[in-house]
């Protein structure tokens, strides 16, 4: 207990050196840029994102140049965004995680976006190891300004060419809002929170997971920079007002299920500022409170738990 005590003690110090470097950041004249980031490569983004990740190697493949125009491109990009290609997750854009042929999904693509980019890896999970192929699909051009939040493309992972997990960033999912996927798709099986007991701001950062294994859907709602107010003694969780980062799958395929599950609670996210834990063992909130709050879009209400839990 004293050994992680110690350790969280540690990682808020980490965060506070963070958090200075930042207000120090914000109040030099000689601002950064977003072009001085440095941008990450196609496999540190697939080592990031893919649990025991053990090989990544190039694919020769040739993805043909856009056959619409500009203009048809941008529309219909902007329809994608808009409406999803007219289908429910876990569909994306027409793609069908279990059903739709990555071969197919990237000769469809390849006609009004930028760039695709594929590799084939070697991985090991809780399954096993696995031969896969990734593809990220960039809806914008590479060379804009990397923004982690925002990278400006979605991820596929397939086997024997068939599409098995989509994986979208923030800078996609507008039209997912909480209440959106809460109303659309109902109560999830399991709620998962994750957040810090302290921060000299006054707020500190938290992840909310939404689970939906008979749906194919993992929804996780985040704000690394802060955004859980502490007062009291209590720490204020508000995820209503942002955009998911969406992992979708067949949801006749429980193994990858569970493998995504896991992924997400023993992510990256974790190891900063601790485990997450299921919302019921953390709040006096169950999942059918969770689901009648957060399904109004105009609540105001928060998740609530004490601070001194997340030590």
């Amino acid at each position: 207990m004293i050994h992680r005590g110690w350790e969280k003690i540690k990682k808020i110090f980490e965060m506070v050196i963070t958090l200075s470097l930042l207000l120090v950041g914000c109040n030099n004249s000689l601002q950064p840029t977003r072009n001085s980031l440095v941008t990450p490569t196609f496999d540190s983004l697939l080592k990031a994102n893919t649990p025991f990740l053990k090989t990544a190697t190039i694919m020769p493949t040739s993805t043909p140049f856009p056959t619409l125009s500009a203009e048809a491109s941008k529309q219909k990009l902007q329809s994608l965004l808009d409406k999803n290609g007219s289908c429910k997750l876990p569909c994306w854009w027409g793609i069908m995680p279990g059903e739709t042929k990555l071969s197919d999904a990237i000769n469809i693509l390849a006609t009004y976006v930028p760039k695709i980019e594929t590799r084939n890896v070697n991985y090991m999970n809780a399954i096993g190891s696995h031969n896969a192929v990734a593809a990220v699909i960039y809806y914008k051009p590479k060379n804009e300004d990397f923004d982690a939040e925002s990278p400006g493309f979605f991820e596929m992972f397939a086997e024997d060419d068939i599409v098995i997990t989509v994986s979208i960033y923030k800078d996609l999912t507008s039209k997912f809002s909480l209440a959106t996927i809460l109303n659309n798709y109902g109560k999830p099986q399991d709620v998962y929170v994750n957040s810090l007991p302290a921060s000299p701001t006054g707020e500190v950062p938290f992840s909310v997971i939404l689970y939906y294994p008979e749906q194919g859907i993992l929804a996780e709602y985040y704000n690394l920079y802060g955004g859980a107010s502490i007062v009291n003694d209590k720490v204020n969780i508000c995820p209503q007002a942002l955009f998911p980062i969406l992992k979708l799958w067949s949801p006749l395929n429980a193994l990858v299920s569970e493998v995504e599950r896991n992924s997400f609670l023993e992510s990256e996210k974790q190891n900063f500022y601790g485990q997450f834990r299921n919302l019921t063992d953390v709040t006096n909130m169950n999942v059918d409170v969770f689901y009648n709050t957060f399904r109004q879009a105009n609540t105001h209400d928060c998740i609530v738990t004490a601070s001194n839990i997340w030590w």
